[in-house]
């Protein structure tokens, strides 16, 4: 017995249109990707900026002016400062969409002979070794990066971001402001460096510029080329970044920096603020000391010591930024064992045990009582700054 096939009728036509459909930006983006690893960083598996704060959210600092020096700004940024100027940096309210923070650049004392001899001005992060292992840098596996974030500034022209892998090779490529005073957003790939690697430690491993905003002759030219080259100042950047300090008129906002593995950019990663001021937490710590609030004892009539613990181990043994002795403003004092103020002048310092723990050590005051009680008091909210940035 014969049997017949029936097959349902196909619309070639219908079948070729559907190939032509957009498939979004998330689609196109896969349809890019080269590795597995692209891929997975697409559907949001994972943490992928390896930048920190880099929606500008976390400022334990607060504003820093006249800077004259590289100086730390918001948390895990500086501003590398190489010029005979002075600047301030703020936390700033003015963003592009889906952001509420970026850093603002500010200029309070000019540098218009910039132009000339190796001065710089730079906006950068730093990150540890161990923390880019999973680039694979020094092998034929090294992995591209892409970096991405949003910038406005009272000048367009040519800028430029740079990798480093710390005093041996550099990346930078240049890009473009196209109008003043306009959130505009960016891009930069870089290339995987199959020839150095990053030694995995604590400490710097890959420094991340994602801004050059002012170049002397002396680290930028003609000759300028993009890639992979050993590190060295000559012709370093491109010869005609403007000169963003050579006015006080003159500012600079970035904000949602992201570095992460591939060559696509993806949407930014807004982690919530409690989970981003903790991972910023492994390099600044405030301890706040007001109204009693951290116990110790006197181990003489005129010292007292107290053990302080911190809720988030350090990057390394914390640098101290202790309060003064005093009684009002930013300072602090141990008090006697009946809550007073003791005499004396007083001298307070803070020493590391480990990564974790640290004590504070009041001496050179009077009235205190060998084995009684002691508080840390401070009639203003003052803070022990517990430091250990890169």
């Amino acid at each position: 017995m014969a049997i017949k096939v029936i097959k349902p009728e196909v619309d070639i036509r219908e079948k070729v249109e559907e190939l032509n459909k957009p498939s979004g930006v998330a689609g196109e983006a896969m349809l890019r990707a080269e590795t597995p690893q692209e891929q997975f960083s697409l559907i949001g598996a994972g943490r992928r900026n390896m930048l920190y704060n880099g929606a500008m959210t976390i400022n334990q600092r607060g504003s820093i002016t006249n800077i004259t020096a590289t100086t730390k700004t918001l948390d895990r940024w500086k501003l590398a400062d190489g010029t005979g100027g002075a600047y301030a940096i703020y936390q700033s309210t003015n963003a592009p969409p889906d952001f509420k923070k970026s850093m603002l650049f500010n200029v309070t004392t000019a540098d218009t002979g910039l132009d000339t001899g190796t001065q710089y001005l730079s906006i950068a992060q730093n990150l540890e070794g161990q923390d880019v292992q999973h680039l694979a840098y020094g092998t034929d596996e090294a992995k591209p990066v892409t970096l991405s974030f949003w910038v406005k500034s009272s000048k367009a022209g040519t800028f430029a971001s740079e990798l480093e892998i710390i005093g041996a090779k550099v990346n930078v490529q240049s890009w473009k402001i196209n109008s003043p005073d306009t959130w505009e957003y960016k891009t930069i790939t870089f290339d995987g460096n199959t020839e150095t690697a990053i030694t995995s430690t604590t400490s710097v491993g890959l420094y991340v510029t994602v801004a050059w905003i002012a170049a002397g002759d002396g680290i930028s030219g003609t000759s300028f080329k993009s890639g992979w080259r050993a590190l060295n100042q000559t012709e370093r950047l491109p010869h005609d970044i403007p000169n963003m300090a050579d006015s006080t008129s003159n500012n600079f906002r970035v904000t949602g920096c992201q570095l992460e593995v591939g060559r696509v950019a993806t949407p930014f990663e807004h982690r919530p603020y409690g989970e981003e001021l903790k991972l910023c937490e492994r390099y600044l710590q405030l301890v706040p000391i007001k109204y009693e609030s951290i116990a110790g004892q006197a181990y003489s009539s005129t010292a007292a010591r107290f053990p302080i613990q911190l809720p988030v181990e350090m990057r390394a043994l914390p640098q101290f930024d202790v309060p003064p002795p005093g009684s009002s403003g930013y300072s602090m004092k141990p008090l006697t064992s009946t809550l007073s103020w003791p005499g004396g002048t007083g001298s307070n310092t803070a020493t590391a045990v480990t990564n974790k723990h640290f004590y504070v050590t009041c001496t050179n005051y009077s009235g205190l009582v060998a084995g009684n009680a002691s508080q840390l008091y401070a009639t203003d909210l003052s803070n022990i700054i517990c430091d250990a940035e890169l």
